[in-house]
């Protein structure tokens, strides 16, 4: 009997083994491929986003990723292969490579857990396939739904929407360093008022853009067509990064959208201006939606040299998540002063959690606040979902 139970053990043991191996290979083969063929790395909303969108260049990038994908099969089944017969000849080996693994994992806590792909891939496809499933059926009902002709109401609303921006490291929200001084002057100005932070539901953008832009029946911005504004996307976020495939469905109704980074360039959010300039130039009433590159990791990469050279004097000792913090609130004012007599909302995805020493620590309550600072005397938030009722 203890030989039979030994036997049993052996066989879960390896299987369980070759079955980690096997997975771990299968997803980083196939982000390698992703990496390699259009510079992003992949996530489950891919699967749902990119199979759900009628875009023709989607529907080609599906067809192109699963060539890809079926090709990286091949390959890691071989791999698979011997791995299964190295575990078969050495398992005590397998056994403490398998343990020091889970115990790498465990003393890094959720953000090393979170960034070991494998693991991160199994999450994040199981536990959003219904929101963005909800998303793709969303998007679909719209392009089936005629909307009515522009016509003259309501007034103009210019949507600012900030990344990795946490209102705990903001001047204006009574963080003690001078980060946000523009801001504090349009406050003191009367021209834009502070709302108490408010938290966000996801520290991933288009998850806890979801919540803003998306109801149970159609999406920000159809409604806001709908209402008879022209709508404009301005985005400094690259469409095929990481979870713009979510974002590219949440503003798909924009009768305009412009992307200004280019592929393998750096980006920095002041080029967002000549556009938010040429937009509000044609006709109203018009919404215009402005998602930044903000704070996102890295964020001493989001702030060009000139600005922090130009803005050193009495900065003295700001990290780099202050600069971009600063070079933010420089930017918003210039956007909030394109367009004196429009309604403002601004405000961000998520936070961070740059008190942790870790990106993305979901315990950190840095990376779940996040600013609302809007025009005063305006309901621009209920705006965000009144249109239509």
């Amino acid at each position: 009997m203890q030989a039979k139970t030994q036997k049993i053990y052996s066989y879960f043991t390896r299987g369980g083994i070759a079955a980690v191996v096997g997975y771990c290979l299968l997803v980083l083969g196939a982000d390698w491929f992703a990496r390699t063929h259009f510079g992003m790395t992949i996530d489950g909303d891919w699967f749902l986003l990119v199979m759900a969108s009628g875009a023709d260049e989607l529907r080609a990038f599906w067809s192109a990723y699963w060539k890809g994908i079926v090709s990286t099969v091949v390959i890691v089944a071989a791999l698979w292969a011997l791995c299964i017969a190295a575990i078969w000849r050495w398992p005590l080996w397998g056994m403490r490579i398998l343990l020091a693994s889970a115990i790498f994992l465990t003393i890094g806590g959720p953000s090393r857990i979170a960034s070991f792909k494998p693991i991160y891939f199994a999450w994040d496809t199981a536990l959003r396939f219904g929101e963005y499933r909800h998303l793709a059926s969303v998007v679909s009902a719209e392009r089936k739904t005629a909307r009515p002709p522009l016509r003259e109401s309501g007034r103009n609303r210019l949507v600012i929407i900030g990344e990795s921006l946490t209102s705990r490291r903001m001047g204006v929200y009574g963080y003690p360093r001078n980060t946000t001084p523009e801001l504090a002057r349009l406050v003191a100005e009367g021209r834009l008022e502070v709302r108490p932070e408010r938290r966000a539901t996801s520290p991933y953008t288009a998850r806890a853009l979801m919540n803003t832009m998306l109801d149970a029946e159609h999406t920000q911005v159809w409604r806001d067509r709908a209402a008879g504004y022209r709508t404009v996307l301005i985005s400094a976020q690259d469409r095929w990064e990481r979870y713009c495939g979510g974002l590219q469905l949440l503003f798909e109704a924009c009768d305009e959208k412009i992307y200004i980074r280019r592929e393998g360039q750096p980006v920095y959010d002041e080029e967002l201006i000549p556009a938010v300039k040429k937009a509000i130039e044609g006709p109203s009433p018009w919404v215009v939606y402005v998602h930044m590159m903000g704070s996102h990791f890295l964020p001493g990469d989001r702030v060009p040299p000139a600005f922090r050279a130009a803005e050193s004097a009495g900065t003295a000792g700001f990290d780099d998540y202050d600069w971009s913090v600063r070079y933010t609130d420089s930017v918003v004012a210039q956007l909030v002063n394109l367009v004196p007599s429009a309604d403002i909302y601004f405000t961000s995805d998520h936070g961070e959690s740059v008190y942790s020493g870790r990106w993305r620590d979901p315990s950190d309550e840095a990376l779940w606040v996040v600013p609302e600072i809007v025009s005063p005397a305006t309901n621009v938030v209920s705006a965000m979902r009144a249109e239509n009722g």
